[in-house]
């Protein structure tokens, strides 16, 4: 009986992560159409590489939401610095004063700068050809909890 109702709530939690999952997608897909959301964007000398979507965080939150299409992008940039060994990434992470910090980072902007270096790792790219800061911004663009770009990729010099 307790397995049943164990069950029952796994396969509950389960649909209801789903339904949270398309929901943000298909807020974003609405953004995206109506131009609110900045387009992540990282170019080089010969590298660009220009996505209407963006990564997206929740208020006070470090986890980021990576739409299919920036999940292509950062593959493309992956393979675009194991061929330039030479180059490196620069990851700002930004956060306004009233977000809360629960990560083990000094700053939710490092934080959130931190999880998509991870990103970039569990693609292939060298951690150490990557250095990531934290930036506290006067204001960001909050969409019902939800801010886009709040991670801007760079090649450093």
């Amino acid at each position: 009986m307790l397995s049943f109702f164990l069950i029952i709530w796994l396969f509950g939690g389960a649909v209801w992560y789903a339904q949270q999952e398309q929901q943000q997608q298909q807020q974003q897909q609405i953004l995206v159409a109506n131009g609110l959301i900045p387009p992540f964007h990282i170019a080089d000398s010969n590298f660009v590489l220009r996505v209407a979507e963006n990564i997206s965080f929740f208020q006070s939150n470090y986890e980021a939401h990576i739409p299919e299409s920036i999940n292509l992008a950062l593959q493309q940039l992956s393979e675009y610095l194991s061929q330039h060994p030479h180059k490196e990434i620069l990851l700002s992470g930004s956060f306004i004063a009233g977000e809360a910090n629960h990560s083990s980072y000094e700053n939710l902007g490092l934080a959130r700068a931190e999880a998509i270096k991870s990103r970039l790792i569990r693609l292939g790219l060298d951690g150490d050809r990557m250095h990531t800061l934290g930036q506290l911004e006067a204001e960001m663009n909050f969409r019902e909890g939800v801010v886009f770009g709040a991670v801007q990729l760079d090649f450093k010099d």
